[in-house]
Order: C-alpha cells, then sequence, then structure tokens
C-alpha cells in the first residue's frame, strides 16, 4: 500500500498536467495569478523560482497589487508536485536508503477574499512518499489586510513562511537547503528564521522604502514533543524580526538589512524537562544585497549576498545548568552568482558560504548549480546542485549531489482559463463592454487604477505623451502586438474592446486625447 499511493498521486498529477497543456500558457509560479492576467514568467521571474524586482514587490505586500479585480472569475488553486533525489538518501522515513521519491505534493489557495484583504493557504498532502500528518492543519495558512497608509501598509496574521527575510532566502535560484542563515547555529543552538510560525507581521511599501517587521511564535527542537506557539517547554523560540531595504519595484537592484531579536528556552535541569527552564537571548543582524541580471549591463549576471552576525547569552547544551561562555560573535556570509542562459529557460548558479557557531565549529562549503525550464513543458522545470566542501556528507568527502523535477498544475475549473472565457464571453456578446471595465479587469494589475503603473517596470499612462499623441496608431499597436512583459491583446480583444479601453484611457487620469474608434484598430494590422 505504501508504493501504490505515490503512483496514484503520480498519475493524478500528470493527468492534470496532460489537461493543463492542452491550453497552457508561458507561465509557471503562482500560475492562477498568471494564468488569470495572462502574463509570462519573466513578470515576476528572473528564472523560476527566483524572484526579479517586481516580483519581491508582489510578495512582501502580499499580493495586493494585482486587484481583486483582475482575479475575478478565477479559481484560487494550484498543485505542486515532484520528484525528487538525493545521492545520500534520506527522504523516505520509511526507507531512509531510498534516493529517489516520487511522492511529494503540496497544494496551494492563493488570491483575493475582498478588495483589501488577501489570503495563502499551503499543506503537503504528501512527503517522502508518506501522507503528511494533517491533523494539525495547513503548514502555511495567513489573511492580510492592505489598505493601511492608502494602501501602502499591509497588516498580516496566521502562520506565516517565512518572517521579514531577503528574497533570495525564500526564493532561491537553486534547492532551498540554501543558505545556512535561515537555521543560524550560535553555539549549539539552532535559530529558524524561516520556519512556519504564528505570526503579526506589518510591512510598508512605497516607491524604494520597504519596512518589514513581525513578532514569530514558538518552532520547537525534538526535547519539545512539537511546536507550541505559546509554550514554554524547552526548545521553545519566539522572535522579533524585522528588514528595511532600499527595494525600487522598477529597479533591478535591492541593498537592506535584516535581523531577528528573541528568547530560547533552555533546559532546567539536565537530561529532563523539569525544572525551572532557563531563558536563553539571542540577536542577529546583518546587511544584504540582490542584482537582478541586467543590472551592469544586458549580459551581467545576478548576485546576491549577505553578512550576518549573531549572539547568544548561553549558546551552550540545552538540558544543562551551567553557562557555556559565548566567545565570539557567531557568523555567517554567503554570496551566489547566477546567469541566465537560453532566453531564461536556464540558470547556471555558483555558491560560497561560510559559517562559525562562536564555538569554533566552523563550515565553509561551495556549491554550483543547474535549474531549466522544460521545452514544450510551460509548467515543468529540473534542478540540479553539487554541494562540496564541508557540507558533503558522503563518503571519503566526495560531493553529494540531488536533482529534482517539479510540476506546478493550476485547476481551472474547467476546459478553458479566464482569458479563453473571455475571448468567449467577447465573441458572444454584440456590444463590447465600456473601457472603464475592460481597464480593471485586464490592465489595472500593473498600470494601476489610477494609471500611475510602476516606474521603470510598468510604464504610468496618466499624462503619457505617448499615449495621448493625435495619432492613436502606434499606441493601438502596442495593445493589439505587446510590447516587453506586456501580452498581446489583439487575439483576446474585440476591435470594439480595444477601442472602448484605448478611448477611457486616453480622456481619463487628466488626458484629453481624441476617442478610438473601431475603425482606428481595424486599420492597424
Amino acid at each position: 500500500m505504501r508504493r501504490v499511493l505515490p503512483i496514484v498521486v503520480f498519475v493524478f498529477c500528470a493527468t492534470l498536467l496532460v489537461s493543463g497543456l492542452r491550453q497552457s500558457q508561458p507561465v509557471q509560479a503562482m500560475p492562477n495569478f498568471a494564468r488569470a492576467l495572462g502574463v509570462s514568467c519573466q513578470t515576476c521571474h528572473t528564472m523560476v523560482p527566483a524572484l526579479n524586482a517586481y516580483g519581491r514587490y508582489l510578495q512582501r505586500t502580499f499580493y495586493a497589487p494585482i486587484t481583486s479585480e483582475a482575479m475575478r472569475g478565477s479559481l484560487p488553486i494550484y498543485l505542486e508536485y515532484e520528484i525528487q533525489n538525493y545521492s545520500t538518501g534520506g527522504k523516505d522515513s520509511a526507507q531512509p536508503g531510498r534516493k529517489t521519491t516520487v511522492g511529494n505534493l503540496i497544494a496551494s489557495f492563493d488570491g483575493f477574499a475582498s478588495p483589501v484583504f488577501t489570503y495563502r493557504v499551503e499543506n503537503n498532502v504528501y512527503s517522502g512518499d508518506q501522507p503528511t500528518n494533517q491533523s494539525k492543519g495547513p503548514e502555511t495558512m495567513w489573511l492580510a489586510y492592505n489598505g493601511l497608509f492608502g494602501g501602502n501598509g499591509h497588516l498580516m496574521a496566521g502562520d506565516d513562511y517565512p518572517g521579514p527575510m531577503p528574497s533570495f532566502m525564500i526564493n532561491p535560484s537553486d534547492f532551498e537547503a540554501a543558505f545556512h542563515v535561515r537555521h543560524l547555529a550560535i553555539g549549539t543552538h539552532s535559530y529558524n528564521l524561516e520556519n512556519t510560525a504564528l505570526s503579526f507581521r506589518f510591512d510598508y511599501d512605497k516607491g524604494p522604502i520597504d519596512a518589514e517587521v513581525a513578532w514569530r511564535g514558538g518552532t520547537t527542537n525534538p526535547l519539545s514533543g512539537g511546536p507550541s506557539d505559546f509554550s514554554i517547554l524547552p526548545g521553545t523560540q519566539r522572535a522579533f524580526q524585522w528588514k528595511v531595504a532600499d527595494a525600487p519595484p522598477s529597479k533591478p537592484f535591492e541593498f537592506g538589512a535584516f535581523g531577528a531579536v528573541g528568547t530560547y528556552i533552555d533546559n532546567g535541569k539536565a537530561g529532563t524537562l523539569a525544572g525551572p527552564p532557563n531563558i536563553d537571548f539571542f540577536n542577529i543582524w546583518g546587511p544584504y544585497f540582490e542584482l537582478d541580471p541586467g543590472s551592469f549591463g544586458k549580459y551581467s549576471p545576478g548576485l546576491y549576498g549577505f553578512y550576518a552576525m549573531a549572539h547568544d547569552s548561553n549558546p551552550g547544551i540545552a538540558g544543562f545548568q551551567t553557562l557555556t561562555p559565548q566567545g565570539p560573535y557567531a557568523e555567517d556570509e554567503s554570496i551566489e552568482l547566477y546567469e541566465p542562459l537560453l532566453k531564461n529557460s536556464m540558470s547556471f548558479t555558483i555558491r560560497q558560504e561560510y559559517s562559525n557557531n562562536g564555538l569554533g565549529a566552523v563550515a565553509h562549503y561551495y556549491a554550483t548549480g543547474v535549474s531549466y525550464q522544460i521545452p514544450h513543458l510551460p509548467y515543468a522545470f529540473a534542478r540540479f546542485e553539487v554541494p562540496m566542501g564541508g557540507q558533503s556528507t558522503a563518503p571519503s568527502g566526495r560531493p553529494t549531489w540531488q536533482w529534482a523535477l517539479d510540476f506546478l498544475i493550476p485547476i481551472d475549473g474547467g476546459p478553458l482559463n479566464r482569458i479563453e472565457k473571455k475571448q468567449q464571453v467577447a465573441a458572444a456578446t454584440p456590444t463590447a463592454p465600456d473601457g472603464k471595465t475592460i481597464y480593471a479587469a485586464n490592465c489595472a494589475a500593473c498600470h494601476g487604477a489610477a494609471g500611475k503603473g510602476v516606474p521603470g517596470t510598468f510604464p504610468g499612462l496618466a499624462g503619457n505623451a505617448d499615449v495621448t499623441a493625435a495619432d492613436p496608431k502606434a499606441i493601438i499597436g502596442i495593445v493589439e502586438h505587446g510590447k516587453g512583459v506586456m501580452p498581446a491583446w489583439k487575439p483576446q480583444l474585440s476591435n470594439a474592446a480595444i477601442a472602448n479601453v484605448l478611448t477611457y484611457i486616453r480622456t481619463t487620469w487628466g488626458n484629453s486625447a481624441s476617442a478610438v474608434s473601431e475603425s482606428n484598430v481595424a486599420a492597424v494590422p
């Protein structure tokens, strides 16, 4: 039975994937958003899953700029299925020596509960060929209110993954096992900056300003028997986590600092859970940077890195009453270079990392890897990585390696996705919708409800001379055939609909250009 279930899961996911390929579009991560908007993966990603500046902006604002109107009529569901291989095994708890697992399935639900509330629910259904324990509820579940400070403030509550930290530690261009600082070791303790935990988080994002703070509840080690957000059992961690950055969504760079201040509960008596607990105080902080590919020229690679320092009031072994001197600060640093190739369908990465736990345990290692968008399968990609040096656990110090095949499967609720449904509705409707309605459904997600856009990423339409030119031929051509990350709307909107939306754009937000007629649109090939 143990081996039958992964096969059933694989067949189920393969069926959904094949069904999705029949109407597939060139988008991957968060496919429900991308399919609804009709945009490509390059709108938010340098290479899936790594995010570009605009993708990072959407992530930290809890998807709010997409707008609920743009998502209306779309099902907020997608599945992620993965085949994994680790050269040292250990991913199947029932058979630790088994190197390849085919039963890995995650279900995700995310979208808009209202114009100002967004949400995300995600849970492992199957992991390492074993069904996951569903009794504790979803691994990730949060609700965000996005209406504070004129829409620039975002308040989130729930089991948040992760806390405020650099995006490349959340969505690395290589395997998620990257970056020791995600579980930073200080002495004999490991502090989790990214584990799911009850969180209350506030993000303020306006222009280049990004300020994030969060209180994060308990995550535990095996001594406590399981996670608890308010427990005082040994191993429980709580932290105040923060990040500040210069992070303009229109520029291919981000510079900032991140950190955490928190407590860790030590055992009160050696070898037992009895006795008064010792409260251990820790703090972590450090600068970071992130440069997207093309930051210093068309062919310049992507580059990111950080340096973090940490201090622990008692870094000794949990379970002993005696204090262990800290000595020097613990530290961790890493830098990674990645180069997108073959029109962003492949990415080559090299990572270096160094860590010192403050008590003399030093690790220094390198890793190299490749991520690849599988041709003709717009929801599938492959990853391969070889870590070396101190990270290797293979016999004789030989490099370990790992690979994975990932399939993202949107659930559209029928044979048609939202774009195709709009085409069908437009064809069956003799009168095209008014321009304001078309703009809200198709354009506002990128250009903004007030036509201000995102400078450097999505052009503003208010006061734009190209939009209000006396001859509308050029702007008609851009709408019909697309430009840059903007999709072509000619296959999706009728001539009348394009005329209506352009008339709305040319006569709104202070624009006062002439109307566009259906015949004007028809005259542009």
